[in-house]
């Protein structure tokens, strides 16, 4: 294989690559990831290869309480009982049947419209993976190490695929910049939130059938949450210093294509700090815009299933997990680009990175020629070219590129799943498992998987 150039890094996720991967226009960055360290992906160094189970006994097979959701009894598992579409194991009604990571069925016992159970239940070339249809890709997968761009041989490392994180009742604090998708303004007026995916989504917010009252519900809820609004700014003592990658400059800054030979340091994104937060644990990250002025400007974007890995934290007991935010001008060029239109009042976007797992030696290496789907699919899916600085969807392409990313667009409000497959070297299609996640109107989901500890570029 050849050297690939770093492109413009917006890995929608998850992480992205981006659902709504960023849109060009404005000033051009550099020859880097211009996302900030993998986090349009979600999952900036969550830290975890698996989402992780819950231990609030949520899931109905979680045996961490003792109580068996589906039945009733204290034996802790009913891992057989495909009847109530709550099991882990649960197949037979498309539900979430492989996903016990996050201790949620994605679709509350009902199956999704892409649901199966079987490949002849699915058309043309897909298969029946995780209980939904999926396109089974031609190639197979290759790797890339993001810290130096380049192919890595060898198959993907999918240990992680399934496996739970045991909570350890430890905190830490996690800290980021503030990303952003698409071309605007500084990441300033931002507010970053962090739940547990076990608290998440309130069920007040969720039983709102008025979009537009369930947005406000959702992006204003903040009982059990840890939050700040209090974003350190960066300093003007590297603006203006030459650059040729993001990681030249100081975190906080992009380097920013001035022409076509003169690359600088410029400050764009706020940084954030929030202590408390429990390791070994899903969590949900919203951030959203807090000045009215600015409301046009932005969507409020959830990243779901990042997790603060308890052994990869830093001295102090720190954490960098980046949030991010989705600009208005990529919302619109996206889904047109795909032939959807616009998203439909009350529907939202999807996107990340698909990222094989870490191991002891190094970070998660993006997989290229991966596809996904939603049990309950959206009005489009999109794929990217190998280069980052082309942020705007390739209409027939059916695979990630080298760089992992994937977008679906207008996609429905409410509980959902997300799942993909490689092709492996020997021909064998191979699952990743799969993502649950609650998309709130007007908002962007944003799912890195299946490893969660990406290789900073920002």
């Amino acid at each position: 294989m050849t050297n690939r150039t770093w492109g413009f890094a917006i890995g929608f996720g998850i992480g992205i690559s981006l659902l709504v991967s960023a849109c060009s226009g404005g000033s051009t960055t550099a020859n880097s990831n211009s996302t900030g360290s993998d986090s349009a992906d979600g999952a900036d160094s969550d830290g975890a290869d698996s989402d992780g189970a819950d231990s609030d006994g949520a899931d109905a097979t979680d045996v961490t309480d003792g109580t068996d959701g589906s039945d009733g009894t204290t034996d802790g598992n009913d891992s057989t009982d495909a009847g109530d579409g709550s099991d882990a194991t649960d197949s037979a009604d498309g539900s979430d049947a492989a996903d016990a990571t996050d201790g949620v069925d994605a679709t509350d016992g009902s199956a999704g419209s892409n649901a199966c159970t079987e490949k002849s239940q699915c058309s043309g070339a897909q298969g029946c993976h995780e209980g939904m249809c999926i396109l089974e890709p031609e190639t197979a997968a290759v790797l890339t190490d993001n810290e130096t761009d380049n192919p890595v041989d060898g198959e993907p490392n999918l240990d992680c695929v399934g496996k739970a994180l045991v909570p350890s009742g430890k905190t830490a604090t996690v800290y980021g910049i503030i990303d952003r998708f698409g071309d605007g303004r500084p990441t300033y007026d931002m507010e970053v939130t962090i739940f547990k995916a076990s608290d998440w989504p309130p069920a007040t917010c969720a039983a709102l059938t008025d979009p537009a009252e369930a947005h406000t519900c959702f992006r204003e809820f903040k009982e059990g949450g840890l939050s700040t609004s209090d974003l350190t700014l960066p300093t003007d003592e590297a603006e203006g210093n030459e650059c040729k990658r993001h990681t030249d400059c100081p975190v906080g800054y992009e380097c920013i294509e001035k022409s076509s030979i003169e690359y600088r340091c410029e400050p764009n994104y706020g940084l954030y700090e929030i202590a408390g937060v429990p390791t070994n644990t899903p969590l949900v990250i919203r951030t959203r815009n807090l000045k009215p002025l600015l409301e046009s400007k932005w969507k409020d974007t959830y990243v779901y299933n990042a997790v603060v890995l308890e052994d990869h934290l830093e001295e102090g007991g720190r954490f960098r997990i980046n949030a991010l935010m989705v600009s208005s001008g990529q919302w619109v060029t996206v889904p047109t680009t795909l032939g959807a239109g616009q998203i439909a009042a009350g529907n939202g976007a999807v996107g990340g990175r698909i990222r094989d797992c870490n191991t002891a030696d190094r970070r998660g290496y993006t997989i290229g020629f991966a596809s996904v789907a939603l049990e309950e699919p959206g009005t489009a899916t999109g794929y990217f070219n190998d280069n980052e600085y082309d942020t705007v969807p390739l209409v027939n392409k059916s695979d990630t590129d080298i760089f992992g990313r994937f977008t679906i667009v207008d996609v429905p409000q409410g509980w959902n799943r997300l799942a993909g497959v490689v092709k492996g070297g020997d021909g064998k299609v191979a699952s990743l498992g799969s993502e649950s996640f609650y998309l709130v109107p007007d908002s962007l989901v944003v799912l890195a998987f299946p490893g969660k500890l990406p290789i900073f570029t920002k």
